[in-house]
C-alpha cells in the first residue's frame, strides 16, 4: 500500500502545480492566445493527474475502472493541447491551423473512446498495482497518435530554438527541456499497458515541466504582459530616435513662421509704416493671432510625440476608438518622413470605422506598421490603410509598395530583435505589434512578395 502513496502524491503534486501556474498565467492576460493555449494544456494535465492520484488510493475494482476512464478522458487531449501551445509559442499557428483541427478531432475521438471498452477493456493486477488498466483495441493507435503529435510539437520548438537569438533562445530552450522532462516521465505510464515491467516511477517529472515554465517566467519574462509593456516603452523611444529629424523639422516649421511674423511686425514698427495707431494695433492683433496659431501647431506636435514617448502608468482602458482619428494622429507624426520620402498615405473605408480597443496601444500598432512600411519603400511609393466592418470583426489592411520580405525571413519577422533593415531597425517593431494586437483580442497575418510589397492584415473581434 505504501508504494501507492508515492504515485498518489506525485499525481496530486503535478495537478496542484499545473492548476496554480496555468490559472496564474491565464489571469495575467486572458485574451492572449498563447496564455489560453497553455491553459488548455494545463487543464488536460491537471485533470489526468488529479484523477490518477485518486485512482492510486482506491480499493474497489469498479471504482478504479471508472477513475481510469476519467483520467484517460483528460490524458487523450494532452497531445492536442501541447501542439496548440507549441504552435502559438513558435508563432506558427496560422501555418498549422489545419493540422491542429485534425489533431484536435482525433483527440476528441480518443477522449470519447476512453469511456468505452474500445480504449480500456477492464482492470487487472500488474506488478504492485491491483487495478491496472487493460488496453482496448484502440489503445495502440492512441499511443502512436500521442507520440507523433508530441514529436511534431517538439519539432516546432526545436526549429524556433535554432532560428532565435539571445533572450528568445534562452526562453525556448527552457521550455523545450521542460517539456522533454515532463513527457519523458509521463510516457512511462504506457509500459505496463503492454506488459513491459517498467513502473511509472518518473511521474513526478510532469511537475518539473511547470516548474521550468515558472522559472522562465521569473527569469526571462515568458508570457509576461509587464515585460511586453516594458519592451513597448523601450521601442517607443528607439523609434522616436530614428524619427528625430522628422520631430525637429515638424517643430521648426511653425516656430520659424512665428519668428518671421514677429520680425516682420518689428521691422514695420521701426520703419514707422503704419498710417495711424489704429492701423498699428490692427496689424499687431493680426500678427498675434497668426503667431498664436503657429505656436499651437508646435504644441500639438510636441503633444503628439510626447504622448508616444511617455510612460503611462494609469489603469489600462478599453473603449470605442475611431480608426480615422488615430490614423490622423499618426499621420501628423509621420508627415515629414512621408514628405521627404515622397510616400503617399492613402486611407480607404475608415471614415466611420470604430473598434473596441486600448487607444494608446492601437496608436502604437498603426505607428509601428506605418514606420515599417516607410522603411521598406525605396524612392516614391504609397501606403494604403483599408478598413471594413463585417459585424463580427473589424479588419484593417496596411499595404505598401516596398521591397517585400524575403521568403527565408518571413517565418522570423515577429521574433524580438530580428530585423531585415541591416542595422537601421530596432528589431522590436513587429514583435510589439503582434503582442499588442493579440492583447486587444485581435489577430495579425501578412502576405509579402519580394520586390512588390507587403500587406499586413489585422482582425479585431467585436
Amino acid at each position: 500500500m505504501k508504494i501507492s502513496y508515492y504515485f498518489a502524491a506525485s499525481g496530486f503534486f503535478n495537478s496542484l502545480f499545473a492548476i496554480f501556474l496555468v490559472y496564474y498565467i491565464f489571469l495575467r492576460n486572458k485574451k492572449n492566445p498563447l496564455n489560453r493555449s497553455f491553459l488548455y494544456f494545463g487543464i488536460a494535465v491537471a485533470g489526468w493527474s488529479l484523477f490518477y492520484s485518486v485512482w492510486c488510493m482506491v480499493s474497489d475494482g469498479a471504482l478504479a475502472e471508472r477513475l481510469i476512464r476519467t483520467y484517460m478522458l483528460f490524458a487523450t487531449l494532452i497531445p492536442a493541447t501541447f501542439f496548440h501551445f507549441a504552435a502559438h509559442f513558435t508563432d506558427t499557428y496560422e501555418r498549422h491551423k489545419k493540422s491542429l483541427i485534425v489533431i484536435y478531432t482525433l483527440g476528441f475521438c480518443y477522449s470519447a473512446a476512453a469511456l468505452t471498452p474500445l480504449m480500456i477493456s477492464g482492470v487487472r493486477k500488474a506488478m504492485f498495482f491491483d487495478f491496472w488498466p487493460s488496453p482496448g483495441p484502440l489503445l495502440l493507435s492512441h499511443v502512436i497518435y500521442f507520440v507523433l503529435v508530441v514529436l511534431y510539437g517538439f519539432g516546432l520548438l526545436a526549429a524556433k530554438y535554432h532560428r532565435s537569438d539571445t533572450l528568445e533562445k534562452k526562453r525556448t530552450l527552457i521550455v523545450l527541456i521542460g517539456f522533454i522532462i515532463g513527457f519523458g516521465g509521463g510516457v512511462t505510464n504506457y509500459f505496463l499497458w503492454f506488459d513491459i515491467p517498467v513502473p511509472p516511477f518518473m511521474n513526478f517529472c510532469v511537475g518539473i515541466t511547470f516548474a521550468m515554465i515558472a522559472y522562465a517566467m521569473v527569469r526571462y519574462g515568458l508570457m509576461d504582459v509587464d515585460a511586453v509593456v516594458e519592451t513597448v516603452r523601450a521601442n517607443r523611444l528607439s523609434v522616436l530616435g530614428l524619427l528625430s529629424a522628422s520631430i525637429n523639422h515638424e517643430l521648426k516649421n511653425p516656430l520659424y513662421i512665428a519668428q518671421g511674423l514677429m520680425e516682420s511686425y518689428q521691422d514695420s514698427l521701426e520703419r514707422n509704416v503704419f498710417a495711424s495707431p489704429e492701423a498699428r494695433d490692427e496689424a499687431c492683433n493680426e500678427m498675434l493671432r497668426k503667431v498664436l496659431y503657429q505656436l499651437n501647431r508646435a504644441l500639438d506636435i510636441m503633444h503628439g510625440f510626447s504622448n508616444l514617448a511617455r510612460v503611462d502608468d494609469s489603469p489600462r482602458k478599453i473603449e470605442q476608438v475611431s480608426v480615422h482619428l488615430i490614423y490622423q494622429n499618426v499621420k501628423k507624426m509621420l508627415a515629414h518622413e512621408l514628405e521627404i520620402r515622397k510616400i503617399r498615405l492613402i486611407p480607404d473605408g475608415i471614415d466611420d470605422l470604430e473598434l473596441t480597443t486600448n487607444r494608446r496601444e492601437f496608436e502604437e500598432i498603426l505607428f509601428n506598421l506605418f514606420v515599417n512600411a516607410c522603411h521598406a519603400i525605396d524612392g516614391e511609393g504609397e501606403i494604403r490603410l483599408e478598413g471594413r466592418d463585417s459585424g463580427t470583426a473589424v479588419t484593417l489592411e496596411i499595404s505598401d509598395t516596398g521591397c517585400g520580405i524575403p521568403g527565408e525571413d518571413q517565418s522570423r519577422i515577429f521574433e524580438p530583435l530580428f530585423s531585415t533593415k541591416s542595422g537601421h531597425g530596432t528589431g522590436l517593431g513587429l514583435y510589439i505589434v503582434k503582442q499588442l494586437v493579440e492583447r486587444n483580442n485581435g489577430r495579425i497575418s501578412f502576405k509579402s512578395e519580394a520586390g512588390r510589397g507587403t500587406t499586413f492584415k489585422l482582425e479585431f473581434k467585436r
